[in-house]
């Protein structure tokens, strides 16, 4: 098998290899579908979940990738909640819009209490 570059240019239609499982349909799917994207909530007692709820409120993050959030879905609601009562015209991705992967914490996490300390 030969290494390609990235930077070689692309074959032309006529000497793409197709299989006949899926007779050249791979191609049109990959090109339809979106990148995924997965995003981490980070330190659950930092500023990760504001971030993330402050930065997912731009649709043109999904309209480029399909996003799943990985974190605990009950401290990204307190995050919302907090933040929609603290700035109430702020813009902020409401949880419950977003793909989670629901990692609950064992513990409850006090915001701005260093690991350990609490």
């Amino acid at each position: 098998m030969t290494a390609v570059s990235s930077s070689a240019p692309p074959l032309p239609p006529s000497q793409h290899h197709h299989s006949a499982a899926n007779n050249g349909t791979a191609k049109s799917e990959r090109h339809q579908s979106k990148p995924r994207l997965v995003v981490t909530l980070g330190d659950p007692a930092g500023i990760g979940p504001e971030v993330v709820l402050k930065a997912l409120c731009d649709q043109r993050f999904e309209q480029q990738a399909e996003i799943t959030v990985i974190g605990d879905r009950t401290l990204l609601s307190r995050t919302y909640q907090t933040l929609k009562a603290n700035a109430p015209r702020g813009h902020f991705r409401h949880p419950d819009s977003l793909n989670v992967v629901d990692l609950a914490l064992p513990t409850s996490i006090t915001s701005g209490v260093a690991w350990g300390e609490g």
